[in-house]
């Protein structure tokens, strides 16, 4: 049905409303089949989906790669990749300056996933984005949260935390 690209870039069962991912699918919705054919590759499994998705992403087709995880966490909510589904979402938002949604995708990570490995990234990236959105009271709390919420969380990504609340100037 689409050319050249392995899905459109839009869904067209997608509002254009930019907070559209995460939020309806998390918590999944009884059943979770509502989404069922929304499966870009015609029946790809929930690895395949997600690696389609992250190959765009490297190679920085940001639009198929956004579509990509959305469909992803439509289609699998609760399979173990889904945190790093919506982190990389939020991550691809952050690259294209796209800071209120990279914000809203790394907030749902921690709130959706906060056990998950990707949870202390996601909350340095939250607080970067809230600085990028000029909201340093915000973004502060979110880079203290970093050791504070995750005081197993890799050294070097607390230091990266510690480095951030320095330069937009916490107190």
């Amino acid at each position: 049905s689409a050319g050249g690209s392995a899905f459109p870039p839009v869904d067209p069962q997608q509002p254009s409303a930019p907070s559209t991912y995460g939020t309806e699918s998390l918590p999944p919705p009884p059943g979770g089949e509502q989404h069922a054919a929304a499966d870009p590759m015609g029946g790809g499994s929930a690895k395949e989906v997600y690696e389609n998705a992250y190959g765009h992403l490297l190679q920085q087709d940001y639009g198929a790669a956004q579509a990509g995880f959305r469909d992803f966490l439509k289609t699998y909510p609760k399979d173990p990749l889904a945190p790093n589904a919506l982190y990389w979402l939020g991550e691809s938002h952050y690259v294209q300056r796209n800071f209120a949604d990279a914000a809203e995708a790394f907030d749902l990570v921690i709130q959706a996933y906060g056990t998950s490995g990707k949870a202390p990234d996601a909350q340095l990236k939250r607080g970067m984005s809230l600085a990028q959105l000029g909201k340093r009271q915000d973004a502060c709390a979110s880079l203290r949260a970093v050791s504070s919420k995750y005081p197993n969380a890799p050294p070097l990504l607390k230091s990266k935390a510690d480095t951030e609340r320095q330069r937009i100037g916490c107190p």
